[in-house]
């Protein structure tokens, strides 16, 4: 999906990413990277979507260049399904 770094104080885009779904529906992969600036408000837009939702930034990992964005939405579906097989934690 598209990640869309948006400033809420200019009202303009000025820079974004790609992510894909993992695990959960809500749950939003991407690069550390495209949303290192804690000032902008970031937007997730997936084909199965029809409009973009914002995103809430859960984990950040500079070191490994990864993070985890939470959006409110049920219907767009994992990259890879869960199996049940491996265990948590």
């Amino acid at each position: 999906g598209k990640i869309i770094a948006f400033d809420p104080r200019t009202k303009m885009r000025v820079g974004g990413g790609s992510g894909f779904v993992y695990y959960n529906s809500g749950i939003v992969v991407t690069c550390n990277h495209v949303i290192e600036n804690s000032n902008l408000t970031y937007f997730v837009k997936f084909p199965d979507i029809s409009e973009y939702k914002i995103a809430k930034i859960l984990l950040r990992d500079e070191e490994h260049d990864i993070a985890l964005l939470e959006i409110k939405d049920s219907s767009s579906k994992p990259l890879v399904p869960f199996s049940g097989d491996v265990k948590k934690g």
